[in-house]
């Protein structure tokens, strides 16, 4: 399924044309191992700060054909967001399996690959390496994820500034 999302929005001038039962049955087999897939403490610690945050988030969800940690639905700007007119955020949360074991701030193949598809279908992206959260104080924290999300100010906050 990656195989064939990865042709159409990469190489969309390619002609090629796969049987529509295999590309039904392997989107379903994608779908199964998304479904099932657990979230890490870390990945469900930013999720905790960002609902201390007030940003209402979906967990795990499928963005543009790929599997995404967090997003933040909606129009973005509605959400304290200063970003363009995109439908969203997504939010990848990297823990110590997406890099390298020897050069540990090097992205793995998968991992540069779902960046790509998210990039080529204009989807706004966020990303929280595992290195730069740990160690951070709760309120750290949520700074953190202030700046980077370039928080305006909180849903329902009537303007006020956001933990400048």
């Amino acid at each position: 399924y990656q195989v064939i999302l990865g042709l159409s929005v990469e190489q969309p001038g390619l002609q090629v044309v796969f049987p529509p039962e295999l590309v039904a049955s392997a989107k379903q087999v994608w779908m199964a191992s998304v479904a099932s897939a657990e979230s890490s403490k870390l990945h469900l610690r930013v999720s905790a700060a960002l609902t201390k945050l007030g940003m209402p988030h979906d967990n795990e969800v499928e963005v543009g054909g790929v599997s995404c940690d967090l997003f933040i639905r909606s129009d973005p700007r509605a959400a304290g967001l200063k970003t363009d007119s995109k439908p969203g955020v997504v939010i990848e949360v990297d823990g110590p399996s997406h890099f390298c074991r020897n050069l540990r701030r090097r992205l793995l193949g998968p991992t540069v690959f779902k960046r790509r598809l998210l990039a080529a279908q204009n989807v706004s992206l966020v990303v929280v390496p595992h290195f730069e959260w740990r160690g951070l104080s709760p309120q750290q924290q949520l700074d953190y994820l202030t700046d980077k999300l370039d928080c305006d100010t909180l849903p329902g906050s009537s303007g006020s500034a956001v933990l400048s």
